[in-house]
C-alpha cells in the first residue's frame, strides 16, 4: 500500500482488517497499524485497532485508542458499544452502562447494542431492567408489522395475544429466525419451556451463528435442568465471545448446578482476577463458597458484591 493509496484500497483493507477482528485479532491489528502508517488517524483503522487489542486481551492499548475516539467522534454508536463493553468486561459497570446507553441514544435500533446492555444487565441480576431491554430489543429489530405488533404487546405485558399473532405469521415464514426467537421468548415467559427449546432449536438449525438464540437456548436447558447439553452451547458462545462477562459468568452457574463447585469457585476466581469490579461474580462467587463450606471466604466475597453493586 503506497503512501498515496486510494480511498477503495484504503476501504478494502480496512474491510479484511474487520473481518479478521473475531477470528484472528493478531491479524486484524496488524493489517490496521499499516493502514495508519500509510494514512495516519485513520478513524476506522483506530476503530478496528482498539477492537483487535481488546480481542487480545490488551484492554490498556484498546482504551487508550477509544477514549480519545469517543470525543473527536461523538455521534457514532460502535464507538460507545465498544467502549461500553471493555468497560463491562473490566467491571466499571456505571460506566459501561452510561456508553452503551449512548450508542443506543445516538441509534435507538442499534440492536448489537441492546443485546449488549440486556445481557449487562442480566450478568448484574436486574431482572427487570435486563428484561426490559431485551423486550425493547425485540421491538426495535422487527421488520414486519405483525412483527412489530407482537413485540409491541410483549412490551405491554400482553404475552398471550403476542403469542397468537407470531403463530399466525411463522405459518407464512417458517425460517424468519427472529421470529422463532421471540415466539420462544414468549414461551419462556408463559412457562412452556418445551415449545421454547424446541423453537431455539429448529432456530439454530437455520442458524447456528445467531448467539442470542443460543444463549436463550442456554437458558432454556438449564431451566429444564438439561445441564450437560447446557454445558455444551455455553462453550460453543465462549468460542464466539471470549470474554463475555455474562457467558463467563452463566458457565460458572451451570457448573454449580451440575455439582461442579470446585471447578466453578476456580473459574469465578478467574473472574474476578481479571474483572475485580463485576459484582455478579463475586455474589455467585459467595454463594458457591458458602457451599462448599467456606464461610470465612464466602463472607468476604458477598461484602465484595454489596460494595459493587450499581444502584438499581
Amino acid at each position: 500500500m503506497s503512501q498515496n493509496a486510494p480511498s477503495g484500497n484504503v476501504t478494502t483493507a480496512l474491510n479484511h482488517a474487520a473481518s479478521l477482528i473475531h477470528t484472528r485479532p493478531d491479524l486484524a491489528l496488524e493489517q490496521a497499524k499499516e493502514i495508519l502508517r500509510v494514512v495516519p488517524n485513520t478513524p476506522g483503522a483506530l476503530f478496528i485497532s482498539a477492537a483487535a487489542h481488546r480481542h487480545l486481551g490488551q484492554i490498556d492499548e484498546a482504551l487508550g485508542i477509544l477514549e480519545p475516539l469517543s470525543k473527536q467522534l461523538a455521534k457514532v454508536p460502535p464507538i460507545f458499544l465498544e467502549l461500553g463493553t471493555i468497560y463491562w468486561i473490566v467491571g466499571r459497570v456505571d460506566e459501561a452502562i452510561t456508553n452503551l446507553k449512548k450508542a443506543i441514544e445516538i441509534d435507538p435500533k442499534f440492536t448489537d447494542a441492546l443485546r449488549t446492555l440486556a445481557e449487562l444487565y442480566e450478568s448484574l441480576g436486574m431482572e427487570e431492567k435486563s428484561t426490559e431491554a431485551y423486550q425493547f430489543l425485540a421491538k426495535s429489530s422487527a421488520q414486519h408489522p405483525e412483527v412489530i405488533k407482537a413485540a409491541t404487546l410483549m412490551f405491554d405485558g400482553k404475552v398471550a395475544e403476542a403469542e397468537g399473532i407470531m403463530r399466525d405469521y411463522l405459518k407464512q415464514a417458517p425460517t424468519d429466525v427472529s421470529a422463532i426467537r421471540m415466539l420462544a421468548d414468549i414461551g419462556l415467559k408463559l412457562g412452556k419451556y418445551e415449545d421454547a427449546q424446541n423453537l431455539l432449536e429448529r432456530c439454530l438449525e437455520i442458524a447456528p451463528d445467531y448467539h442470542l438464540a443460543r444463549h436463550n437456548y442456554v437458558m432454556v436447558l438449564s431451566r429444564r435442568q438439561r445441564l450437560e447439553k447446557a454445558k455444551e452451547q455455553i462453550e460453543i458462545l465462549l468460542k464466539a465471545d471470549s470474554e463475555n462477562p455474562n457467558y463467563l459468568i452463566l458457565r460458572c452457574t451451570i457448573l454449580v448446578q451440575l455439582g461442579e463447585h470446585d471447578r466453578a469457585i476456580e473459574l469465578y476466581e478467574d473472574i474476578i482476577k481479571k474483572s475485580p469490579n463485576q459484582p455478579q461474580a463475586h455474589l455467585n462467587h459467595a454463594h458457591a463458597l458458602k457451599t462448599v463450606g467456606r464461610l470465612d471466604d464466602a463472607i468476604v466475597s458477598y461484602r465484595r458484591s454489596v460494595e459493587l453493586r450499581p444502584a438499581a
